[in-house]
């Protein structure tokens, strides 16, 4: 597709939804094959004004459900009208759209402060947050993210990431922000390293993205190592990346290797920094609109070396969380900067500064776990285990080493349940990264002094 004709569609679908009544910062779902028409509609919801939502077609129908009501979503651009809809939101078809004749003309009027998209996260509350990402955070990471990293030469971009995972915005709008060529990998490059790497080659793609669970998956076939040769620059991130993953890519590649991090509420990535095998992991430099703070449990900041949990200002922030106040509150807080006041997000991320200024990931204040770049709250999949009629109590937590982390949990029922029938319980109710591999029926689950569950306790039991 060209961008002229990438333009006259998008324009084209900008203006149906504004006749069917979409107003600024109104949201608009997009659920759509994966193919180019998902970018056409994307592009077609921001130039209308609206603010566009993923709900990608393998979202499980109550958590596709949930989002739609959370957000009393208005309007919903689709072609596939499986699943229950809430009789408020109006329902788009955009293959009538195609088959239209909407005027193609520009339009303007589109305000930096208005609502750009809307990402759900995991929520430690056990229920989802609608992340509200404005047009001025999305324009400043991707100035951000291009003085960091030097894209200019790079010509293909793979687009990996599902619709849904924040990182798609790095996998398409920046790429056209910079006139350069989106390669979009379908379901079963995702899937299968072999297919990927076929798709590496037969595009000379240079550019990839992926989290370390990913791309360790496609280093361990053998075969498929050699698409890396053309591979310019890759952007690993959404979880600590293991050194042995390091010496594995640089032994590979000529690649710059950039280690990226962010929360979905900083916009994407809030830092970058390149890797080489001779120096500790670290995180880079912040973005330069993002700032970072590094706080001890009385908010005063800690010296350099010292550890500390991040909290992050700028235009990257978001505007918080869709129909939450009670949530956003919590997380974007005031902080006093001597005679300067701050709106803040507290990451819940420990780390350290350098004496060369770059950052260093510790670990987690809270019980958040990232498994293959997704964030995951293990208090959701524990409300989704204590649906099941014969469950007392449930806790999850990580296991495993490195990237061959997985999830584990325990549960307390006066029957074994298997992990097909578990599988099935909660295919419906939770995205597939977030249904445990292991499932361990217990007697009682072990708690800490404060009567709390005690997930600590489940990985050193786990250990013996």
């Amino acid at each position: 597709m060209t961008y002229q004709e990438l333009d006259e569609r998008s324009l084209q679908v900008a203006r149906a939804l504004i006749n069917s009544g979409v107003r600024p910062n109104e949201i608009v779902g997009i659920k759509l094959n994966r193919d180019p028409r998902i970018i056409v509609a994307m592009l077609g919801v921001l130039r209308a004004g609206g603010a566009f939502l993923p709900l990608d077609l393998g979202l499980p129908l109550l958590r596709s459900k949930f989002m739609m009501e959370n957000s009393k979503l208005p309007y919903l651009l689709t072609d596939d009208l499986d699943g229950e809809v809430p009789e408020y939101t109006r329902v788009i078809s955009m293959g009538e759209i195609e088959k239209s004749c909407y005027p193609k003309e520009n339009i303007l009027g589109i305000t930096p402060e208005q609502l750009a998209y809307v990402i759900y996260t995991s929520g430690s509350t056990g229920v989802p947050k609608g992340v509200m990402i404005q047009h001025q955070s999305l324009i400043h990471f991707i100035q951000g993210i291009q003085q960091a990293i030097d894209l200019h030469s790079i010509k293909q971009y793979l687009c990996l990431a599902p619709m849904s995972f924040d990182i798609f915005m790095v996998e398409s709008l920046l790429p056209l922000s910079l006139g350069k060529t989106i390669i979009l990998a379908q379901e079963n490059h995702r899937k299968n390293p072999l297919r990927l790497a076929k798709l590496l080659i037969e595009k000379n793609v240079e550019l990839v993205q992926m989290t370390p669970t990913a791309m360790s998956m496609f280093l361990s076939i053998q075969r498929s190592r050699s698409a890396l040769r053309n591979v310019k620059i890759m952007m690993i991130g959404g979880e600590p990346f293991p050194r042995r993953l390091l010496e594995q890519l640089l032994q590979l590649t000529g690649s710059a290797i950039y280690n990226v991090y962010g929360p979905t509420e900083g916009t994407v990535w809030a830092a970058a920094g390149r890797l080489y095998g001779d120096r500790e992991i670290h995180l880079g430099s912040f973005l330069n609109y993002s700032e970072p703070l590094l706080l001890d449990a009385l908010m005063t900041p800690v010296n350099t070396g010292e550890i500390g949990e991040l909290f992050i200002s700028g235009m990257g922030l978001a505007l918080g969380y869709v129909n939450n106040d009670e949530e956003t509150d919590k997380r974007f807080i005031e902080y006093h900067d001597g005679a300067c006041k701050k709106r803040v997000y507290r990451t819940g991320d420990l780390l350290t500064r350098r004496k060369d200024g770059t950052f260093v990931f510790v670990g987690r204040a809270d019980n958040q776990i990232k498994i293959k770049g997704h964030r995951i709250e293990p208090e959701e999949i524990e409300k989704m285990l204590l649906l099941h009629p014969d469950v007392t109590g449930a806790l999850v937590f990580k296991a495993g080493e490195e990237e061959e982390t997985f999830l584990s949990a325990w549960y307390c029922s006066p029957t074994s349940i298997s992990i097909a029938e578990w599988t099935s319980f909660l295919s419906s109710r939770l995205s597939e990264y977030m249904i445990p591999s292991i499932f361990k029926q217990v007697d009682r689950l072990p708690l800490n002094n404060n009567g709390k569950l005690d997930r600590k306790a489940c990985m050193a039991e786990r250990h013996k």
